[in-house]
């Protein structure tokens, strides 16, 4: 066997300097100076020198949009050629770097004066774009070119096919209209845009209830607020049944305010496509997917849900056992039941109990563990990099340079790895820059974030993730290596930005080799006494993944399905709420709870608008490539056939254009966002099979709602102390089992702007080594990528997208954890996600 490769400078770096106490002492980084001086000169976030105040953003706008108008003019002035690509993609380029990062830094940045500069950035970009998705001097500067059938045929395989897709997402934002509608469409835009913004906020903001209402052992499990406690979670793993339903039913009561936002926001989608020529928002969003339309997705979710039925039946049957066992009183089995007791089922059956696991799982080990898969598999090395002042939002921010053994650096990973007051409780990537091939011949290297929400090292104690928590990290820096690797001539389809239905296969395979005893027995070592990880251990681990796990892809199943409906026919024949309930009954088997609005922090519906079915295909396509390249030899770096690393196959694209030979256009070509041939995928078939095989290991849910009641979860700041929290009182009523009824109301507060939420999160669920998560999502023209897709409800992943997660010390039934993945609701060049 090889000998695992030594640890590199990153490693040595992170195991040794990462137990630093962040709340006001000193810390020595690797070079030995004192974090946070550096001697090379002070520099603007991300080193743009703009962004060194929060006025830069301004700055950055208007540089930005004078570019775009330059770029416009030239190309709408030019005979057509090759460089009508070039200088099209430059343009979408000028745009997303400074709305992706914009978008980042709205939602992570520790000051409001950031936020709101960036917020602000991200509006004036949005509207400008939507501006040139109708734009017609500018569309026939492209159609000029893809009508001369002797230019198309000069031009090489990489650039003809981005022209296409260039063209694709204007026809599909309406260029075709008239003046009026074309108007009229850019309104559209604009007003989703922004009614996306409002939903997205509301879905995170935490419910308030006067303590009386509560009784004394339910309320203590959630935050004081005066006379109110607060409720921010659905708690889903505590292990009083009564705290489960009480958070259940306050958190997801109904808002008035929130309601009316979705209801527009659905109808105003509906407008737009159907403006635009589509009969319906399904059929306009899923345009250039490997599903192709509604119908197919369908097909999948219904095919999907029949095989799976028996099995959850079963499973639901074997909680509603486990309910009966611990409270013979009330043992029917509710929604808010499944992730508590089915955690109990495992950790009791397998003895799988968190703390066992964490001292084995240092983050200092856990990123070697990732240093030496990358390098045997990949060639890839990280490095630890000292930030210039200014460069990065918190001190304890760390800066990673990912090289190539031959092909040298290839990007940059800021790695925001810890808790803080006000920080976003999801895990998730964000692309900042995409990579491109510049006129000068140079590459533009990509520069991404990892956000995660770890507990902070103590001067005695490094950070111990959880299972889950290692998992988490495995997937992001998926999604990490997407965009390093997926390098492209044209940044239009560089990395992650490819069809959203296949984004999450990278991040989701990393999973596979997270739960492979092979990989871990690498790095899973006890951080006091150098123990390796027992094989026992690892096995109990995975095994228990199996269990429950239909119900768990049966979660999201229906989650799917209602995506689906939502944007499915208009006017909708009955409410939201209505709409829920049945698809519910249909598509889950547990009753639906009155007074309650699930989708109303269905953060996803944005991001992931009827796309949401994604994180099962990719699931299903990473379950395929696993058992087809790595099932042998997690390490095997041939497998995919490559003349010396896997990269050059799987993870990327080289510059001179997209190579599909190693998996087939059906799943390589989606990182270029290539169309599969649709007769030869057999979509719902294809899929609806490797879904089940892949053995889903557990749900996530949407949004960071299934919060713990660990007392170890590190909150300096509760979400309610800058009044974002909605209150419950009044009429209305919450009836606990066996308990007096309660009366509520739901107060919702005014929205500020420098209001920071999650985008796109994402819920997944895992198979047997590997779980879903959620980012990625097929871009427009000059539509910025915009950050962290990621995980479902977590949105089965979480925020913006999904909803903010915790992560401290895991109860026992290690459940629900969530995950976010990269991206937020697009300002697109074309139709917005």
């Amino acid at each position: 066997m090889e000998s695992p490769h030594p640890r590199n400078c990153v490693v040595d770096y992170i195991i040794h300097h990462y137990a630093f106490t962040v709340n006001g002492c000193r810390f020595t980084d690797s070079f030995g100076r004192q974090a946070g001086t550096c001697s090379r000169s002070a520099q603007g976030l991300f080193g743009v020198p703009e962004l060194s105040a929060p006025e830069g953003f301004r700055i950055a706008q208007e540089t930005a949009l004078r570019k775009a108008d330059e770029l416009v003019e030239r190309v709408c002035s030019m005979p057509p050629g090759p460089q009508t690509v070039a200088i099209f993609d430059e343009l979408s380029d000028s745009l997303c770097r400074v709305a992706d990062l914009a978008d980042f830094v709205k939602l992570a940045h520790p000051e409001a004066a950031f936020r709101e500069a960036a917020d602000e950035a991200c509006r004036s970009i949005g509207t400008a774009v939507e501006r040139l998705n109708t734009n017609v001097e500018l569309y026939q500067s492209l159609q000029k070119l893809l009508a001369d059938k002797k230019l198309v045929d000069s031009l090489d395989p990489e650039t003809r096919r981005v022209a296409e897709l260039f063209m694709f997402d204007f026809e599909i934002s309406g260029i075709h209209l008239d003046k009026e509608k074309r108007k009229r469409a850019v309104d559209l835009n604009v007003k989703i845009l922004d009614l996306s913004s409002t939903f997205l906020m509301g879905t995170n903001f935490p419910n308030k209830i006067e303590k009386r209402l509560l009784p004394e052992h339910v309320r203590q499990h959630f935050e004081p607020a005066g006379d109110h406690v607060v409720v921010d979670s659905l708690h889903a793993e505590a292990p009083d049944d009564l705290v489960r339903e009480a958070a259940y039913k306050v958190f997801l009561y109904p808002d008035a305010g929130q309601l009316q936002c979705l209801e527009e926001l659905l109808s105003s989608r509906d407008l737009l496509a159907q403006l635009v020529g589509y009969p319906t928002y399904a059929h306009r969003a899923l345009q250039g997917a490997i599903a192709g339309n509604p119908e197919t997705v369908m097909q999948f979710l219904e095919k999907l849900s029949d095989k799976l039925s028996e099995r959850t039946t079963k499973e639901f049957e074997m909680m509603r056992g486990m309910k009966m066992k611990l409270n013979p009183q009330n043992s029917e089995l509710m929604p808010w039941d499944p992730p508590y007791y089915s955690g109990v089922i495992r950790a009791e059956r397998y003895n799988i109990e968190p703390s066992l696991y964490c001292p084995f799982f240092s983050l200092g080990a856990c990123m070697d563990g990732l240093s030496v898969l990358f390098h045997r598999l990949l060639g890839i090395s990280l490095h630890a990099e000292q930030p210039v002042r200014g460069e990065v939002w918190c001190e304890d921010v760390r800066k990673l340079a990912v090289v190539h053994e031959s092909e040298g650096l290839l990007g940059y990973i800021y790695c925001d790895f810890f808790q803080r007051a006000d920080k976003p409780h999801q895990d998730c990537h964000f692309t900042i820059r995409g990579g491109r091939l510049k006129a000068d011949g140079d590459y533009q290297l990509p520069v991404v974030v990892l956000m995660l929400n770890l507990p902070c090292p103590s001067r005695n104690l490094p950070t111990l993730l959880t299972p889950g928590m290692m998992e988490n990290l495995f997937h992001e820096m998926g999604h990490a290596m997407h965009s390093m690797l997926g390098r492209t001539r044209y940044q239009h389809v560089t990395g992650t930005r490819c069809p959203t239905d296949f984004a999450e296969v990278p991040s989701i395979l990393m999973e596979y080799f997270a739960n492979d005893y092979r990989v871990v027995h690498q790095f899973a070592r006890h951080y006091q006494t150098g123990q390796v990880l027992p094989r026992s251990m690892v096995s109990r681990l995975c095994e228990s993944k199996k269990l429950c796990a239909a119900a768990d892809l049966q979660l999201q199943v229906f989650y799917a399905a209602l995506d689906q409906v939502y944007h499915g026919q208009h006017p909708l024949r009955r409410s939201t709420t209505d709409i829920l309930r049945d698809t519910q009954e249909k598509f889950y088997g547990l009753p639906y709870v009155p007074n309650t609005a699930w989708q109303l922090r269905f953060s996803h519906l944005v991001g992931y608008g009827a796309k949401y079915y994604s994180y099962l295909v990719s699931r299903a396509v990473a379950s395929l490539v696993w058992r087809e390249c790595f099932l042998q030899d997690p390490f095997n770096s041939t497998s995919l056939s490559s003349p010396t690393r896997v990269e050059p196959h799987f993870f990327s694209v080289a510059h001179r254009g997209p190579d599909c030979s190693a998996l087939g256009s059906s799943t390589t070509g989606c990182f270029t966002r290539q169309r599969p041939d649709q007769d030869k995928l057999h979509f719902a078939e294809s899929f609806e099979e490797a879904s089940l095989e892949s053995k889903p290991l557990i749900t996530i849910w949407p949004n960071s709602h299934l919060k713990h009641s660990s007392p170890h979860r590190h909150c300096r700041q509760p979400l309610w102390a800058t009044s974002r929290a909605h209150r419950v009182q009044g009429s209305g009523h919450l009836r606990l089992r066996g308990v007096q009824c309660l009366s509520l109301q739901a107060e919702r507060p005014h929205l500020g702007a420098s209001q920071e939420l999650e985008a796109g999160s994402k819920s997944l669920t895992a198979g047997s080594g590997a779980v879903g998560r959620q980012e990625g999502h097929g871009r427009t023209p000059f539509q910025p990528e915009g950050g962290g897709r990621a995980l479902p409800p977590g949105d089965a992943g979480t925020r913006r997208g999904q909803g903010a997660h915790a992560h401290g010390a895991r109860s026992a039934a290690e459940v629900s954890f969530h995950r976010r993945l990269c991206r937020r609701p697009p300002f697109r060049f074309g139709p917005r996600l």
